[in-house]
């Protein structure tokens, strides 16, 4: 086997995040990078490292429901409100309207800490 310093680096590529499926149907994301070398007799080599980041995709997804909806009720939070908001200022179907009600006494409740 080659020696990586008697090779010459003519490119990188990298990460790229792409999700599979496998024979099962089973989807898997992968973050596949590396770098393409050119031996002394013009012989192209590529060096590269594949992984499966289905842990570090679910870690994510957490942190994205957590940000985004209520911990002890679960229904979306005022930072998913804001976010989406905005998002609908720039949309085609501005202006819209926003109906908000107290029906189980809550907001009084919340009030009168």
């Amino acid at each position: 086997m080659k020696q990586l310093q008697d090779l010459k680096e003519t490119g990188r590529f990298g990460p790229n995040e792409k999700e599979y499926i496998r024979k099962d149907g089973t989807r898997y994301p992968l973050s596949i990078s590396g770098a393409l070398f050119v031996d002394q007799t013009g012989k192209q080599i590529v060096w590269g490292i594949i992984e499966d980041i289905t842990e570090r995709k679910q870690a994510e997804e957490q942190l994205r429901y957590q940000g985004t909806h209520d911990a002890l009720t679960g229904i979306y939070n005022r930072t998913f409100f804001e976010v989406e908001l905005a998002r609908l200022e720039h949309s085609r179907d501005f202006p819209i309207s926003i109906v908000v009600a107290d029906v189980d006494r809550l907001k009084f409740v919340n009030d009168t800490r």
